[in-house]
């Protein structure tokens, strides 16, 4: 997922601007790291404030088998090369695919569309300078 990730925003950047390895004035440092992937219960649902459903949507939970709401949290710090000032930080929250229950893995398929467009994001955003 990692790799995936740094791929995406790497292809991303470079269309937008001159990835150097080596830093210097007029370059600036990314760092960015996935911070966590996690899953929680799905939301109640509107018909499940009835009584029978109700009880139903918690024996799914006591049991493992709601639906999960999948995310991810990604982080960046974007810096001056030379002088090391911090120029901009960003966190992000994404949603995923819906899991079927809490025992199905998260993997790269269920998070690969809002890495995507995490990437795209990344590549449209807007200085405000010409």
């Amino acid at each position: 997922m990692l790799a995936y990730t740094n791929n995406k925003l790497e292809q991303s950047l470079k269309s937008r601007f001159t990835l150097t390895k080596t830093p210097g004035p007029h370059t600036l440092v990314i760092r960015s790291a996935i911070t966590a992937v996690n899953t929680s219960n799905e939301s109640m649902q509107f018909y499940e404030v009835l009584p029978i459903a109700m009880v139903l949507a918690a024996g799914q939970v006591a049991t493992g088998y709601r639906t999960q709401d999948t995310n991810i949290y990604f982080e960046a710090e974007v810096a001056d090369a030379v002088t090391g000032e911090v120029k901009m930080k960003v966190v992000r929250k994404g949603i995923g695919r819906q899991l079927d229950n809490a025992q199905q893995p998260v993997t790269l398929s269920t998070l690969k569309t809002v890495i995507d467009s995490l990437a795209t994001d990344a590549r449209l955003f807007n200085t405000g300078k010409p």
